[in-house]
């Protein structure tokens, strides 16, 4: 009887810290012209962190122009925006079962557009936040 709690006590844990990530204030890391680092998990990706951390390492992109726009055009299907200048974007995305929230941060320096998805709780992402920048990625050579 015990044993068939276990599933529910898990999935139940689960809910609420995807509830406690939705409540957090939405963090913004840019400073100094940067986008902040990822810590020691494996749920953060960022185009500022350096090359030989290649849990963490995402390639920023060049662009000749701004491509900011076509960066909305992509995450405000599943994402919403929080913030917003004309070099810098930061959304809340949920994560689809869970429903737990990563923040994205996009800015664009130098001709380079730069990229961070960390998620607010948890230690692993599966992979998720790297595989949402990828797919971003593929969009903006469309």
């Amino acid at each position: 009887m015990v044993l068939a709690l276990v599933p529910i006590f898990i999935v139940s844990f689960f809910f609420y810290k995807a509830e406690q990530s939705k409540k957090m204030s939405p963090p913004s890391t840019l400073k100094n012209h940067q986008l902040a680092k990822c810590g020691q998990k494996p749920n953060c990706v960022s185009s500022f962190q350096h090359k030989t951390d290649k849990e963490h390492y995402i390639a920023p992109m060049k662009f000749n122009i701004n491509p900011i726009e076509k960066v909305d055009v992509f995450l405000k299907k599943s994402c919403q925006l929080v913030s917003s200048t004309e070099t810098y974007k930061h959304y809340e995305c949920q994560s689809s079962f869970f429903g737990f929230t990563d923040d994205v941060e996009i800015f664009f320096k130098d001709n380079k557009l730069h990229f961070r998805s960390a998620s607010r709780v948890g230690h692993s992402d599966l992979g998720a936040n790297r595989k949402r920048i990828n797919q971003l990625k593929q969009h903006l050579i469309k």
